[in-house]
């Protein structure tokens, strides 16, 4: 009779160790799925972010997307492209795609001034920003045009971009590009064009929310 309660003891004993075990295991499987989401979602998101010379290469880039070889006025014009970092998202990498042009640069003996207004110079750009930000493994936040000339500055959000233009099958009676706008593509634009420079903007923002 001892003999079976020290059995049945050791059973009940044994059964509680293994229970605890099991238990700690389905724990610590579960701490190492959480950790390694994490992991890849922080990776993630330092392989978003662009060094120094990621961003050199970027606003290169971006520069001949522009303004191709072949384009001799929208290289005239074409100032400086600049891809600068938006500081008020804390949780992810945000660029914003800023570009310096100067229609007074334009040099054409038989049209003389540029011919492009600065909203059909926004929407032109805008479309080709549309494209190529469709294709970036970083995120883009803005798209500035800035006329150094006048001082005129205007943005829109690169996600609006890519929503407002498809790319249509060439057409042998109108160029894909044409820097011309239609009535109803420019009513489009405009609804979502912000005139504003970035420092506005940047300042408008909670102060908390553009902590470094």
């Amino acid at each position: 009779m001892p003999h079976s309660k020290v059995r049945y003891y050791f059973e009940n004993v044994t059964f509680s160790i293994l229970t605890l075990m099991s238990n700690l295991i389905v724990i610590f499987l579960l701490f190492l799925t959480l950790c390694t989401f994490k992991l890849a979602e922080a990776q993630q998101l330092v392989g978003s972010q662009l060094d120094s010379v990621n961003l050199s290469e970027v606003e290169f880039e971006l520069a001949n997307i522009l303004a191709e070889e072949s384009e001799v006025s929208l290289q005239q014009v074409l100032v400086q492209v600049s891809v600068i970092q938006d500081v008020s998202h804390d949780t992810s990498f945000v660029y914003d795609l800023y570009i310096d042009f100067d229609p007074t640069r334009y040099q054409n003996a038989r049209v003389g001034i540029y011919p492009l207004k600065f909203e059909e110079q926004f929407v032109f750009w805008g479309k080709r920003v549309a494209n190529y930000t469709k294709q970036t493994s970083w995120e883009s936040g803005r798209f500035y045009l800035h006329d150094i000339s006048t001082g005129k500055i205007s943005w829109i959000f690169t996600a609006d971009t890519r929503r407002l233009y498809e790319p249509k099958p060439p057409s042998p009676h109108h160029s894909s590009a044409s820097p011309y706008t239609t009535l109803d593509d420019m009513s489009r634009w405009l609804r979502f064009i912000r005139l504003e420079s970035r420092d506005s903007v940047t300042d408008s923002l909670p102060k908390k929310q553009i902590a470094q």
